[in-house]
């Protein structure tokens, strides 16, 4: 048949008639099997004799069952909680390393806090229940475990049969401790928005808290283990900030750390202007660019742009804070030169703002000037007009103006033509004389023999004086011709420091032979005038040359100057002669530098990182010539110019973790002298989870590097709680971990996590930390169930148990024939109870679990026997049983056709098949005077029956007696050798000995007569036969009630209270213990003494004593038992 098994072997027969046996492996542990087996000699097969007489009813057993394998991975890591400790591991199989534990399975853990322990002398141990598959992730928490202690664990694993595992390793771990308050918390300012906290690390923690000292309760930052630092960032300027530490592990968290008070910088003033400037005050403000309205401010003035003159007008100990100021008290038309700068709460100054300047007023303006003259000519060369005229005052006629201006065309200029587009303004930068003073200036560049008109005004800083045009004032010879003949002068001469200290470059556009027209010729020359003293004018200066030339006009010349003091700044003059010695009139005054001595290599070069894109240089400066600083990369690219006196720069818009070599390069023009080399790492971006993929048991997280090099290393972590306790690093960065995507693992099914990944630059340096939010774990489809079973409960129940299935919702039980469904169970429910079914009927399931995740798992196997009900139960019969000595007959209420099970006292006694409402059973063999309990039970088509709804019939045998005495004659002498017989319920002869001692044995109760086989004597004193009656006196229970004499001399009465229950009258005889009767009632009160004969009366008081009685129903029931008379 299909449903047989062929077992896969090679086995090799032996010769016939030889003992055969083999181990058959892999059978389902407890489970009855059935075997057959048939030999083949190549061409044909031997018959399996089935249900034969040959057959071997020992062909069937149940396989048999090893213990499970040790569990070689036990681990124990540090709780999340006080006194925690989880426990994990591997389950075994059932047998050895196959099969799964089932119900009735058990993990036995132990351990102790003492190393030398071992199993059998560790101080504690749990028992855990489970069914579980093989290789399934098993985990336990271990609680209530002293603080800051090592334990040590074993276990050992069961099956259902009690078979137990070899031990497990040894493995160990550590109860949490509360970490210590972290010390040496500082805290230090970086800019105006930001402060660097530090603090030591300490031993044992999860994770350190930041938190506002004024506010413990409130975190400000939580960050990994080991890390004492953090940038605080997005402060606001000029406020103090409280801050305090605490570090945390799965024990608690630490007390407080030492606070630090750290104020933030100031941010600089912005935007310095002025407001209003009258004579003798002004008034200038600025914006406070972010900073508390308590913001203290310092201000300066000077009038020579702090050169020398510096005065405070506000500073720290007058604690201003008004972002503005006005300064009386001034000089009318004076410049005067303000900065500000800002101080924090702890007097760290800011940088100054720019520096603004002002000329106080002057309310009167200059007075008309109204005798300009001009004239042709000046110095003999072409296109010059000298004009003369009388400088005005600052005040009218008074003082001393700031400057003119004077205006020309080739026609008259009247007073309201002053402004016309077609006059032009002569550049110049003539310093006003005091007023009254005569004044004369010689117009260079204009055409030669053109006729110029003139007009001229005066100012003094804040007014103009007024051209007065045609007026009668005006002197007619304001205009002429321009004059020609000597060379122009030079009006671009340029001095350039040279290549050589102590030299300065001259160089200059060659003017004209006559003006600006025609080439100098043989014997024209060059004047060089030069002096170090800014003061000296050309008539006074202390060096000349004079260069022999002949140029064509328009050509650049170069002169170098040597010899000169390095480090000097020089004023040089030129002139030009053509052949005729006609001298062109004075150049423009240049200024030039000798090269100076190379400057100092700046000092203690060093960058500290400030960001993923920022690093601040700093250096020390130790030059006093230096033009200023290049910061250099390691090419020696220049990356930054910075003027003199610097000392720090913030680069920006770097690329996170990545190395900068820089360093910084003193510079003048005589050389330059390089700091050391300093090479930190930017701060890695703080990362951007991309990805989050849930799995059952693993998450898979993804990130964007943002920005960060190739090189950067990453580290995470994941909580169970939201970082407040729970907080599991399992990428560190010893770990060296590179890549943008992991995956969490060996997560808990159906479980929220939350993670945080932060970056480390190249230094160790950690960046800001992202964070998921919650993140929870899937379900996952379920294994099936398995060895699904079912039990007859009742007649019309069947209770069916299965192994657990793994990660299940809940169940689902099918029909075996519609596979509809008949009911629904919660997650883990091993059992179910199936009723409403018919009796002695097989009935089979499918046992189906389910996920939320992925729907239904596959349906288990039916049943491999499907169970049935039990059959109808017997009922007691309304028939007693019938006993004798040694038989028992028992009765009870049937139902045709079935089976029932009898058993004597506990033990199978034999099968009987019901023909009619009422079963009986013979038994025989019986021992007298005992009793016996018979069961009767059902039994079903599967052969079960049910223990708990049997009927149970007891019945005793009855006792056997003896009746003995001696014969004696009418003398009381014995008499030997006589015969005698019993009669009654039992009769028999004996022949006694010569004692004449005779003996009846082994009878049952009833009556009895004892009589001669032959006549020669009698019994005295009636007749020729005694009565007897044999009675079993053990077991009854009869109440007797003694009534005292009422009346001294009268009788009292005895009344017997018996619990027979009889239908009819009821007869009960009396007789003494020797067998004599004596007395017959029809009642429950009778009188008499105890007589060998029957009472002569009832007057006669029975005495007390003990009685033997025997009742009797009108059907003839008998009952025996003893009384007790007490009178």
């Amino acid at each position: 048949e299909s449903w047989t098994n062929i077992y896969a072997q090679s086995w090799t027969p032996q010769i016939s008639l030889s003992a055969e046996s083999y181990v058959l492996t892999g059978l389902g542990e407890g489970t009855t099997y059935y075997f057959a087996v048939k030999a083949h000699d190549g061409f044909g097969w031997s018959v399996w004799p089935g249900t034969s007489s040959a057959v071997n009813r020992l062909n069937f057993n149940f396989a048999s069952s090893s213990a499970p394998a040790a569990v070689t991975d036990l681990n124990a890591v540090t709780g999340s909680g006080a006194g925690e400790i989880d426990l994990s591991w591997t389950t075994p199989g059932d047998d050895g390393t196959t099969g799964n534990l089932i119900t009735g399975s058990q993990f036995l853990i132990k351990y102790s806090s003492a190393a030398s322990q071992s199993w059998d002398t560790m101080d504690y141990s749990w028992y855990i229940s489970t069914a579980v598959a093989n290789g399934t992730f098993s985990a336990h928490t271990v609680t209530g475990l002293i603080d800051a202690t090592t334990y040590y664990f074993y276990i050992k694993t069961s099956d259902e049969a009690g078979n137990w595992s070899p031990l497990s390793n040894k493995t160990t771990s550590y109860t949490s401790d509360i970490p210590p308050a972290p010390a040496n918390f500082t805290g230090t300012v970086l800019s105006s928005s930001s402060i660097r906290w530090n603090w030591d690390d300490v031993a044992g923690e999860m994770a350190y808290r930041v938190k506002s000292g004024s506010a413990p309760s409130v975190v400000l930052q939580e960050l990994s283990a080991d890390v004492t630092w953090w940038f605080e960032t997005t402060l606001t300027a000029n406020t103090s900030y409280y801050r305090v530490v605490t570090a945390t592990n799965s024990a608690g968290e630490s007390a407080l750390s030492n606070g630090a008070t750290v104020w933030t910088l100031a941010n600089p003033p912005l935007n310095t202007d002025f407001v209003s400037v009258w004579q003798s005050s002004l008034t200038f403000s600025w914006s406070n660019n972010g900073n508390p309205s308590w913001t203290r401010w310092e201000i300066l003035r000077s009038t020579d742009n702090f050169i020398t003159s510096t005065e405070t007008l506000k500073d720290l100990a007058d604690n201003y804070i008004t972002p503005g100021y006005t300064d009386t008290g001034l000089s009318a038309e004076s410049t005067y030169w303000y900065k500000v700068r800002a101080f924090n709460g702890v007097d760290a100054p800011t940088d100054y703002d720019t520096a603004i300047s002002t000329v106080t007023c002057d309310l009167t303006a200059p007075s008309d000037i109204s005798n300009l003259t001009a004239l042709s000519g000046a110095t003999g060369l072409g296109g010059q007009i000298t004009l003369n005229w009388t400088s005005p005052g600052d005040d009218g006629t008074t003082g001393t103006a700031s400057s003119y201006e004077v205006r020309y065309a080739t026609k008259y200029i009247s007073s309201a033509d002053y402004s016309e587009s077609w006059t032009n303004i002569y550049a110049q930068s003539w310093t006003p004389q005091v007023s009254l003073s005569a004044e004369s200036y010689v117009l260079t560049g204009l055409g030669e023999g053109t006729t110029y008109y003139f007009a001229i005004k005066a100012y003094d800083g804040f007014g103009w004086g007024v051209w007065p045009g045609t007026s009668s004032a005006v002197n007619s010879l304001s205009f002429t011709f321009a004059s020609s003949s000597a060379p122009a002068p030079v009006n671009d001469l340029n001095a350039l420091t040279g290549a050589l200290p102590g030299e300065i470059d001259l160089s200059w556009t060659t003017p004209g032979d006559d003006g600006t027209t025609g080439n100098l010729i043989t014997g024209s020359q060059f004047l060089i005038k030069y002096s170090s003293d800014a003061a000296q004018v050309w008539g006074t200066m202390d060096y000349s040359w004079y260069i022999s030339t002949a140029v064509a006009r328009g050509t650049v010349s170069a002169h170098s100057v040597t010899g000169l003091n390095n480090q000097t700044t020089y004023y040089f003059y030129i002139r030009t002669a053509d052949e005729a010695l006609n001298w062109s009139p004075l150049s423009n005054k240049a200024t030039g530098f000798a090269p100076i001595v190379p400057t100092a290599a700046p000092l203690s070069f060093a960058g500290s990182v400030l960001s993923p894109s920022s690093v601040r240089w700093d250096w020390t400066d130790d030059s006093d010539n230096e033009t200023g600083f290049y910061i250099r990369n390691s090419t020696g690219g220049i990356i930054q110019t910075l003027g003199a006196g610097s000392t720090s720069w913030t680069e920006t818009g770097l690329t996170p973790n990545t190395s900068y070599y820089r360093y910084a390069q003193a510079f003048n023009p005589a050389g330059s002298g390089n700091s050391p080399a300093d090479e930190p790492w930017t701060l890695a971006a703080e990362p951007v989870f991309s990805v989050i993929s849930v799995g059952s048991f693993t998450v898979t997280l993804a990130w964007d590097s943002a920005g960060n090099s190739p090189v950067t290393r990453y580290a995470l972590s994941r909580s169970t709680d939201n970082f407040v306790l729970n907080i599991t690093t399992f990428i560190a960065i010893a770990d060296n971990f590179i890549s943008g995507t992991t995956v969490a693992a060996d997560l808990r099914l159906d479980t929220t996590y939350w993670f945080r990944l932060w970056a480390y630059n190249n230094d160790g340096l950690a960046s800001a930390i992202a964070s998921t939010g919650p993140v929870k774990t899937d379900k996952t489809t379920p294994l099936p169930p398995s060895t699904v079973a079912g039990y007859p409960a009742t007649v019309s129940s069947i209770m069916w148990d299965w192994t657990d299935a793994v990660y299940e919702d809940g169940y689902r039980i099918l029909s075996s024939t519609d596979f509809s469904v008949l009911g629904t169970l919660p997650a883990d429910t091993t059992f179910w109870s199936q009723t409403g079914l018919s009796p002695n009927t097989a009935y089979n399931i499918y046992v189906q679990a389910w996920s939320s995740y992925n729907g239904f798992s596959a349906s288990s196997a039916c049943a491999l026997s499907p169970p049935y009900t039990y059959q109808i139960p017997p009922l007691a019969s309304a028939t007693p049983p019938l006993v004798s000595t040694n038989t028992a007959t028992i009765y009870w209420t049937s139902s045709a056709g079935v089976k029932y099970r009898i058993e004597r006292n506990g033990v199978f006694l034999s099968s009987v098949t019901a023909s009619a409402s009422e079963t009986s059973f013979y038994d025989t063999g019986l021992v007298p005077f005992v009793s016996y309990t018979y069961s009767v039970y059902s039994v079903n088509d599967a052969g079960q029956w049910d223990i708990s709804s049997g009927v149970i019939i007891i019945a005793t045998t009855y006792n056997v007696f003896d009746i003995s005495g001696y014969l004696r004659d009418s003398d009381g002498a014995v008499i030997p050798g006589l015969a005698v017989s019993l009669g009654g319920d039992s009769s028999a002869g004996y022949v006694s000995n010569a004692a004449g001692f005779y003996v009846f044995g082994g009878l049952a109760s009833g009556d009895y007569s004892v009589t001669l086989s032959s006549s020669p004597y009698i019994f005295t004193p009636v007749s020729y036969s005694t009565t007897s009656l044999c009675a079993d006196i053990s077991g009854w229970d009869f109440r007797v009630l003694v009534v005292p004499n009422i009346i001294p001399g009268k009788p009292g009465f005895v009344s017997v209270d018996y619990p027979l229950i009889f239908d009819g009258a009821v007869k009960i005889e009396i007789y003494s213990p020797g067998g004599r009767k004596a007395v017959d009632i029809y009642g429950n009160t009778w009188y008499g003494t105890e007589n060998n004969s029957r009472p002569s009366s009832s007057s006669d008081i029975m005495e007390s004593g003990a009685y033997i009685y025997r009742t009797q129903t009108a059907t003839g029931q008998k009952k025996y038992g003893t009384v007790i008379i007490v009178k």
